[in-house]
């Protein structure tokens, strides 16, 4: 006669095991991922001074043009020129530097953060656009090194981290419209 809820022997001690074991393992295996850098083609790069002359060149010119006619210019920055002056802007080391990539509409940032003493990368990818005068940004992935986070779980976080820094991200009053296509940055005057 079958008890139901009681072991059959080992049966009911290889399922305990497997479960007391994947318990201690599964946290292990998600530490390591966050703690693995991410894919070396993603890696920083190191800043260009012709880039970041590229990016302020456009800008000034796209300010010119904005100026002297009322017809929309736009100017097309890649994610080289965005990548340098932020290296630039942001005088951290070799370590520190924050990539841009742009791939068809989506921008993807990394960067690397301390935690204990350990770098962790963080990778977030999202759309770029502009509303009321400032840069808006709408996540959609993120990852500490290897591993993928449900953007649903971070999304508050990072929206209050983005309202945080409100003011940096206010647009030059001559810009209308920012966004990316067919990997780069569209910048449109108004």
């Amino acid at each position: 006669m079958h008890t139901w809820g009681k072991s059959d022997g080992t049966g009911g001690i290889r399922v305990g095991f497997i479960l007391r074991v994947s318990g201690y393992a599964i946290p292990v295996v998600l530490i390591l991922l966050a703690l693995r850098p991410p894919q070396q083609n993603a890696l920083p790069r190191r800043a260009s001074p012709e880039s970041t002359q590229s990016l302020e060149l456009k800008i000034s010119e796209l300010e010119q043009r904005a100026s002297q006619t009322r017809r929309a210019d736009e100017v097309h920055l890649t994610g080289d020129e965005i990548s340098s002056a932020l290296v630039e802007s942001s005088g951290n080391g070799p370590d520190h530097r924050p990539v841009i990539t742009l791939r068809d509409d989506l921008v993807t940032g990394q960067f690397v953060a301390k935690v204990a003493h350990q770098p962790i990368y963080v990778t977030v990818s999202g759309h770029l656009g502009a509303k009321d005068g400032y840069l808006s940004f709408e996540p959609t992935n993120f990852r500490l090194g290897d591993l993928t986070i449900p953007v649903a779980l971070v999304h508050s976080t990072l929206k209050r981290k983005i309202e945080a820094q409100r003011e940096q991200m206010k647009l030059p009053s001559f810009v209308g419209d920012v966004r990316v296509e067919n990997g780069e940055v569209v910048v449109r005057a108004k």
